[in-house]
């Protein structure tokens, strides 16, 4: 099939051709009239030598294009060996709230990683997974009102429900997870209090010291990354596309503290109330009900398992399409997990050729495969495999063998069509006491783009300290790396950032003085949707300085909106 990058190396080699043409006319124009080459006059050339001319160009186009891929083939070896995410599309998000019968769960049960949730959208099916592992509780939060017996001027309150017939000493109160849902003005009002003006928390009846009690934001966690290969490898970047993608997955937090507090009401506990005491006041205009604060939501995305179509390998082509399903043209691959070759009772499980070990090398009969991305036609990414072994690479490698490829397959802009409430059918591993809808819109699926310099801009990327961070530019252009749907509410964004001073500091820790510097960004709030908007994004920017701290130092990062007012502080240690 030929695709749009053909065709334009075509054009650049027919004007190639078309120029040097005349140059060799003017020159030599006794041999031009014979290979009906006739210079400007192209009225007068021989249309025969014209098609020899434009079968030529096309050729030599597809092997230009394969030696410019050679380069960034290269540098995707190495983002598989590094950095795996960033040759993945970014599939469509949502977040899913869990919801059980009262009186039909009497202990926490499990939601794994991975758990799918489904949706019927015209007439086909739309698949979801969970990002990360998930308690459901036998509880409820009742209420969420300000309480006008509280002893602080400012604060919120929520009221838990224990279900009837469920042992309160079951519960892991630890882990009960909240999430702040509603309107985005509402959203990040309640962000930017809990996250930037929170004085402490407490249980309503309870005398306990105001340290006990301790929010953490668990959209921040290793473990609440939305695939396994993130959980360690350069997590800080990960946030960065996370914030710009899906900010709500960040608006989850546990109250750690909970399970101490509570325990002298253990016997008989059936509601608490927990008071959220803040130094400033809510902006004028807020009010909060419980749709605001939910439990047992969780970010999930359009990734899940599956087997690829069968490869029937033969000696005519030298790599293959991966299709996920010919009967859903819009499905592709996100990730290959595992390949298999069979032929009668022979058997094989290919190791991809760039994460080879010692053992595959020592093994000559070993087989691999590589895989290759390309843009599609039609949207979205084509997937190609290639197989070999070690000083062998022809294309009658493994002839007459049927490939069988796992995969993690997603449904590209299909996908983003989900509304509210449309993800409602869970995965049969899940007990019938519980039931799921999404309680978001799907967002736009996006793709970075492949064989360009932002390729080679990512990659190195990785390799900047601190240093490449305190110039404005330099950050600005950091940051639009993660902006792969090149959308005007990033660029917004990015461009909010008015400039950045940093000085030398220190801070005393554990009886040592460490050397580190303080980084103050100004920024303009009006270009976010909102104070708490920026606050989120001040906190995202600190752990994703985390990854450019050098060891044994810190950096103090500042957030100032008009004239040198202080919004954020928050410190990163190497």
């Amino acid at each position: 099939m030929v695709s749009r990058d053909d065709h334009f190396y075509y054009i650049q080699e027919m004007r190639y051709l078309n120029k040097e043409g005349i140059h060799f006319a003017e020159k030599h124009p006794d041999i031009a009239g014979k290979l009906g080459l006739e210079g400007v006059h192209a009225e007068l050339r021989d249309p025969h030598s014209e098609r020899i001319l434009e079968g030529f160009a096309f050729l030599t186009g597809r092997i230009r294009k394969m030696l410019d891929r050679q380069y960034p083939e290269l540098a995707h070896a190495l983002f598989n060996l590094i950095f795996p995410t960033y040759l993945k599309p970014v599939p469509a998000k949502t977040i899913a709230q869990f919801t059980s019968r009262e009186g039909m769960l009497d202990k926490p049960q499990l939601i794994p990683r991975g758990t799918e949730i489904h949706g019927q959208l015209s007439d086909q099916k739309v698949t979801f997974t969970t990002a990360h592992e998930l308690l459901v509780q036998p509880m409820t939060l009742d209420k969420l009102y300000i309480d006008p017996e509280s002893p602080s001027d400012f604060s919120i309150s929520a009221v838990l429900k224990v279900h009837a017939g469920a042992d309160p000493q079951v519960i892991d109160y630890d882990e009960i997870e909240f999430f702040i849902h509603g309107d985005p003005s509402l959203r990040f009002e309640l962000f930017k209090q809990l996250n930037n003006q929170l004085s402490y928390v407490s249980i309503k009846g309870l005398s306990l010291p105001h340290e006990l009690l301790e929010i953490q934001w668990t959209g921040f966690q290793p473990d609440h990354s939305f695939s396994p290969d993130e959980d360690h490898t350069f997590l800080p970047l990960h946030l960065i596309r996370d914030y710009f993608d899906q900010p709500e997955k960040f608006m989850l937090f546990k109250i750690k503290g909970l399970t101490d507090a509570l325990s002298s009401l253990m016997d008989d506990l059936s509601d608490f109330q927990i008071d959220f005491h803040f130094k400033t006041p809510f902006a004028t205009g807020s009010m909060f009900t419980s749709s605001n604060l939910l439990l047992h939501s969780c970010p999930c995305h359009n990734v899940f398992n599956m087997t690829s179509e069968p490869l029937e390998i033969d000696a005519k082509q030298l790599e293959y399409r991966l299709i996920p399903d010919l009967n859903q043209p819009q499905m592709e691959v996100y990730s290959v997990e595992k390949v298999l070759v069979s032929k009668e009772r022979d058997r094989h499980e290919l190791r991809p050729y760039y994460h080879f070990n010692r053992d595959s090398i020592a093994n000559k009969e070993q087989y691999f495969y590589a895989l290759r991305r390309e843009p599609g036609n039609t949207g979205g990414w084509e997937t190609y495999i290639r197989f070999f072994k070690l000083k062998y690479e022809k294309n009658d490698l493994l002839k007459g063998y049927t490939g069988s490829t796992r995969i993690r397959a997603t449904q590209g802009n299909f996908a983003r069509n989900v509304k509210i409430g449309q993800l409602n059918k869970l995965d049969r591993a899940i007990p019938e006491t519980i039931s799921v809808k999404n309680i978001t819109q799907a967002t736009t699926p996006c793709w970075p783009n492949l064989y360009t310099e932002s390729d080679w801009n990512f990659i190195s990327h990785l390799a900047l300290n601190y240093r490449d961070i305190q110039d404005l530019e330099s950050l600005k252009k950091l940051l639009t790396l993660y902006n792969f749907s090149n959308s005007e509410t990033i660029t917004r964004k990015i461009n909010g950032l008015l400039h950045v001073e940093k000085k030398r500091d220190y801070i005393i820790a554990n009886g040592r003085c460490i050397n580190g510097f303080t980084l103050t960004l100004g920024c303009d709030d009006q270009k976010f949707q909102h104070v708490g908007d920026l606050v989120l994004f001040g906190r995202v920017l600190g752990h994703f300085l985390e990854a450019y701290c050098p060891f044994n130092s810190f950096i103090r990062l500042v957030i100032e909106i008009g004239h040198h007012q202080k919004l954020l502080e928050t410190v990163v240690t190497g």
